[in-house]
């Protein structure tokens, strides 16, 4: 029994000080958007922390120019998105950036955010 207690109060310590999630998903394709939340949202729904999913669109410079209203695209594209993310507890922030070079902007953010799952 004193086995049982010692590691019911080991898991329970270490539950206690396990750092938050911050997740930064990156896509560029609106399905890959929508299936990796689902994965950010089942890594934090049985978490009670204040954690957080980052949602980073990535386009391309001349595919990011053609966009009219950036507002209407965001709503648009975040749509099904932001419904499966904040099916959980986890704050949830979306970002649609134009970039060269997508592995460099995916570091750059995830710093940024102090994001330590990405």
């Amino acid at each position: 029994m004193a086995l049982i207690d010692k590691f019911l109060k080991r898991t329970l310590f270490e539950q206690e000080f396990e750092p938050p999630l911050n997740i930064l998903v990156c896509f560029s394709k609106h399905d890959t958007g929508v299936a990796l939340c689902r994965v950010a949202n089942y890594l934090t729904h049985s978490k009670s922390k204040d954690e957080q999913i980052a949602s980073l669109h990535l386009l391309e410079k001349e595919e990011y120019d053609k966009i009219e209203n950036i507002e209407e695209y965001k709503a648009s594209l975040y749509d099904g998105i932001i419904e499966e993310c904040r099916k959980g507890t986890a704050m949830v922030r979306t970002f649609i950036k134009p970039s060269e070079d997508f592995v460099c902007e995916i570091l750059s953010t995830s710093y940024k955010l102090d994001s330590n799952l990405v």
